[in-house]
């Protein structure tokens, strides 16, 4: 199990990988609370999500960040709600001036869009 609350598209493809081994995905999840393990109370065996218990043989839980762009503000780079900046397939900014050989990676990217060929 695994709980995420933003999927960017070029996760699409592990996402579905992890999906064939069995592995689920809650979308726009909260967790309310860690169930803790009866033989080990140092171990988790689950979440409680919606107020229903989800069973896991492993409890992982990462909190997420807010890109560090502020030092982008008034550059004509435009940021999303989140700080994010909008890529293309080549990891370029798609916003602003000059922006032809202005990349960004990282927690930084707010989404990447794919082109069909």
């Amino acid at each position: 199990m695994h709980l995420i609350r933003r999927l960017p598209e070029a996760d699409r493809s592990i996402i579905q990988w992890f999906e064939n081994q069995g592995v689920k995905f809650h979308m726009k999840t909260k967790v309310e609370k860690i169930v803790i393990s009866e033989d080990d109370p140092e171990l988790a065996s689950g979440v409680i999500v919606n107020e229903e218990t989800l069973p896991a043989d492993l409890v992982i839980m990462g909190m997420g960040v807010n890109p560090a762009t502020d030092f982008l503000e008034g550059s004509g780079i435009e940021l999303e709600k989140d700080g994010g900046v909008r890529v293309d397939e080549y990891l370029r900014v798609r916003t602003g001036p000059d922006t032809e050989d202005v990349y960004a990676i990282g927690g930084a990217v707010e989404q990447l869009s794919y082109s069909q060929a």
